[in-house]
């Protein structure tokens, strides 16, 4: 009889013993456990609630250092942000990277719009564009009001030159007055190559912010072709109105601002250069020059204007590795990326484009 009781006993530690085995080693759902930590602690998450609920882990993790590696398990990764644990879908991403040109003269186009489903962009000043995406083939729609728009499939792993068609565009019959005729012809050479506009005038960087124009003059706008695809804007003013308006930081027109952040006194050949803003920052290219044993050399400068200090700085690689450094998953693929400096505002604009997802 004792022999009996004892195995009974045995077998009632030997289930005992199973079960609190099995139970140290249930799982539940990871925002469960979450809940738990920022109720019992000073700890902080953010996470999309179906993925952390659908998420199974073990339930004696007890620290961040325990948990991140049974993330991977639910295809789940984290950043720590300002204290914050975040937590979202490990994906791999791709960038697609293209340069859009015109099919006749192989200029640049600017200002093209590239659409990736719902997600969409525009060319740089130097026809580049860029965007990430989370599938190795993308169709990508390829448009501009004076091109024939273009549906593509692309392959992310390389990059994409893309060239447009300019739209023919049928006009109504002219008619020419004979008696004015010299007249006329001289207007339309006077006209080649120049833009009449409504220039609003911007005397520093923060009526610019506030769109506070100090004056808005009708003149004419002339571009010149400094080379290396970079393009000058000069205004047409006499001295005197010259003489009355003084330093100019910006200018708009109906197609975008130019700047020039030295602040000159406003004359017909002071320049401006075209500009766009990504994030903290006014983006423009200018013409920079660097003299190696007495020869001198021309070279593209991206430059970056502060809108919080209003200085400038040139954008580098290793410029742009500080700004995005918080991303790790953007760094990371800056890091693999081929053709870095062709790339440097694409990626800054990625990167604030994310900080606002």
């Amino acid at each position: 009889m004792s022999r009996i009781l004892l195995c009974l006993i045995m077998s009632l530690l030997w289930n005992f013993a199973t079960a609190q085995k099995n139970s140290a080693h249930e799982k539940v759902p990871l925002k469960e456990l979450l809940i738990e930590w920022q109720r019992d602690n000073d700890f902080e998450y953010s996470g999309r609630d179906d993925l952390l609920s659908e998420c199974m882990v073990p339930n004696w993790v007890q620290s961040i250092d325990e948990l991140t590696k049974h993330l991977s398990s639910c295809n789940l990764t984290y950043e720590l942000r300002n204290g914050v644990f975040i937590i979202f879908k490990n994906e791999k991403l791709y960038s697609l990277v293209g340069y859009v040109k015109d099919a006749a003269t192989g200029m640049p186009i600017p200002k093209v719009a590239v659409k990736l489903g719902d997600i969409g962009t525009t060319t740089s000043n130097d026809g580049y564009f860029f965007l990430i995406t989370n599938d190795s083939l993308a169709t990508v729609d390829v448009s501009h009001v004076s091109y024939n728009s273009q549906q593509l499939k692309f392959n992310t792993s390389i990059d994409h030159h893309i060239e447009l068609v300019p739209k023919i565009i049928t006009l109504d019959e002219v008619v020419i007055d004979l008696e004015n005729s010299n007249t006329s012809s001289e207007k339309s050479k006077a006209l080649n190559g120049r833009r009449i506009i409504q220039a609003r005038l911007f005397l520093n960087i923060n009526d610019l912010l506030d769109n506070r124009p100090s004056d808005e003059i009708s003149t004419f706008v002339n571009e010149r072709d400094q080379g290396l695809n970079i393009t000058y804007y000069q205004l047409e003013v006499s001295k005197k109105m010259g003489r009355e308006i003084g330093r100019v930081f910006s200018f708009s027109d109906e197609t975008g601002f130019y700047i020039n952040p030295r602040k000159p006194k406003l004359h017909k050949r002071t320049n401006f250069f075209e500009a766009d803003t990504i994030g903290d920052f006014i983006h423009f290219i200018e013409m920079a020059s660097v003299t190696i044993a007495g020869n001198n050399f021309s070279y593209r400068a991206e430059q970056l204007l502060d809108i919080r200090s209003g200085k400038v700085k040139r954008l580098t690689r290793s410029l742009l590795r500080k700004l995005i450094a918080d991303d790790q998953q953007l760094l990371e693929m800056f890091n693999n990326e081929k053709g870095k400096s062709a790339k440097l505002a694409s990626y800054l604009r990625e990167y604030y484009f994310r900080k606002k997802m």
